[in-house]
């Protein structure tokens, strides 16, 4: 009886670890003028993202957290993407700014 239990605790704490989203992707946008312009460009890639509803959109700028053929087929790819003010960056050796957006999807 205490090997099932540890056998479920231990699957029960793996799940909720692993959760329902595999993998985490780091999108960096470079060069705006502006703090606004590259979080508003942030914002842009963000609902172009997350507006694609059925997962079946390969972007260009995500190399990770694209649907692949296998995917496509079981239908249980999803991504989400979010960023924040907190994210926007500036170079000083440039003088631009820059921004980030967070894309996670389902292995």
């Amino acid at each position: 009886m205490k090997k099932f239990i540890a056998i479920a605790a231990a699957l029960l704490s793996l799940s909720s670890f692993a959760g329902n989203l595999d993998k985490t992707e780091i999108v960096w946008i470079k060069g705006a003028e502006s703090g606004q312009a590259a979080y508003a460009q942030a914002m842009d890639m963000v609902e172009e993202i997350n507006g694609d509803t059925w997962g079946r959109t390969r972007f260009s700028f995500l190399k990770s957290c694209n649907p692949t053929h296998s995917d496509l087929e079981d239908g249980s790819f999803g991504r989400k993407a979010y960023t924040s003010t907190s994210r926007v960056t500036f170079n000083h050796v440039s003088g631009l700014y820059g921004a980030t957006v967070v894309v996670r999807c389902k292995d």
